[in-house]
């Protein structure tokens, strides 16, 4: 983050030029805001590298004492048998080479265990104002070149530091598995790691819009209201679906999905291998990243295709009734709007009354083959003890054997 700091200023000073009105100020708010960010967080990564390092100090020196004590009180019958006249001074254990080591032995190490260190490290990124609150007849300009030059520097400045995030959360989940004994009192650094990085991306994703706008303005000031109208598509938080998945493991996720709706629909829409594949990446069991994942938004994961069935019925057991029914609801629209079968433009999985028995055996093994990808059984609800109301075939479908029937 320091090496980016002078490249993303340099970045920030072309786009200046020839910027004016009230967007070049938000573009230099946004930037002053994230240039601050970046200072702040490079500061609470060096408070934690300082702690982690006197947590290793001291979790060594607690050891030292454990193995001096438990060394103490091996040797502890020895000395008792000596003392008491029960050795020859020939055979003194607490005599090496010629030089009497028995003050060693003669105090006890300490049975005081030393406080285990307390980590903490927290950071949460400003937000930003993107759209301009002035008047609908004040006009903004900017050479769209320069700009786009901007939203290079910075998305590739934030490909690096999605990286090294990487990097960071294995280190600190070793660290955490291999030092259970240090106390983590207040931890949001990662978190708000990750959301640093979303406001930079979609700072990026934003001047990209507004240097659009210009370049079809033909170089011309713009209306504020006319950018700020481009500027809405842009805000919505600009996160790949691998930043998604990742964050999907950490906690605080109500909060995440609370603050970003959209991020819930984008999730739907991954493909559902990938999904799968995200999914045994988890720890099992009952305090593993795959349970905690369910029953923090059960309304959500209980209808995520390419998560296993008997995980998706855990979560929609964790639901109120009134959610399980809606779930129930959106699963059977989202059965009926399945995308067109390629090859098959006019049939949709789910609409079998229109189809020749031909059509519905093709549409019957894509449905199977889509069902073994997300391990569940072909015709089979989602949500136990409450079948589908529409999987009886209608009179219609008479020509049809049973096993040809799509659900």
């Amino acid at each position: 983050m320091e090496r980016q700091r002078q490249e993303r200023s340099d970045a920030v000073e072309h786009a200046l030029v020839d910027f004016a009105g009230a967007y070049k100020e938000l573009f230099i708010q946004a930037a002053d805001d994230a240039a601050t960010d970046a200072n702040v967080l490079v500061n609470v990564l060096f408070s934690l590298s300082t702690q982690i390092s006197t947590a290793k100090a001291q979790a060594q020196k607690e050891q030292q004492r454990l193995d001096d004590l438990a060394e103490w009180e091996q040797r502890q019958p020895l000395w008792d048998a000596f003392t008491a006249g029960g050795a020859s001074a020939g055979l003194n254990p607490f005599v090496a080479h010629g030089v009497p080591i028995v003050d060693r032995w003669m105090n006890k190490p300490s049975e005081t265990p030393i406080t285990p260190p307390t980590i903490t490290a927290n950071f949460e990124p400003r937000g930003r104002i993107r759209t301009s609150g002035g008047s609908s007849e004040d006009t903004s300009s900017a050479r769209p070149n320069l700009l786009r030059g901007f939203v290079a520097t910075s998305q590739s400045c934030n490909r690096i530091l999605d990286e090294e995030l990487s990097t960071l959360q294995s280190a600190w989940s070793a660290f955490r598995t291999t030092c259970s004994w240090v106390t983590v009192d207040s931890f949001t650094l990662l978190n708000g790691f990750a959301d640093y990085l979303v406001e930079c991306e979609t700072d990026a994703q934003w001047i990209y819009y507004i240097a659009d706008a210009f370049e079809v303005a033909g170089g011309v000031g713009l209306l504020d209201s006319v950018l700020n109208g481009m500027a809405a598509s842009a805000l919505v938080p600009a996160m790949s679906d691998p930043q998604l998945l990742k964050r999907l493991d950490q906690e605080q996720l109500a909060k995440l999905f609370e603050s970003s709706p959209a991020l819930a629909n984008q999730l739907h829409l991954i493909d559902p291998v990938t999904i799968n594949e995200w999914w045994h990446g988890l720890t099992p069991g009952d305090s593993g990243q795959q349970n905690t994942v369910v029953h923090a938004l059960p309304q959500i994961f209980g209808n995520l295709e390419g998560i296993p069935y008997a995980a998706r019925a855990t979560a929609v057991g964790g639901c109120a009734p009134g959610d399980i029914f809606a779930l129930q609801d959106e699963e059977r629209q989202r059965r009926a709007d399945r995308e067109v079968i390629p090859g098959a433009d006019k049939y949709k999985v789910g609409a079998v009354g229109g189809c020749a028995p031909g059509d519905s055996l093709e549409l019957m093994q894509v449905e199977n083959d889509r069902a073994e990808q997300r391990e569940i059984i072909p015709g089979d609800s989602y949500f136990p003890n409450h079948p589908p109301e529409d999987t009886e075939a209608d009179e219609g479908d008479a020509d049809i054997q049973p096993s040809e029937q799509i659900d």
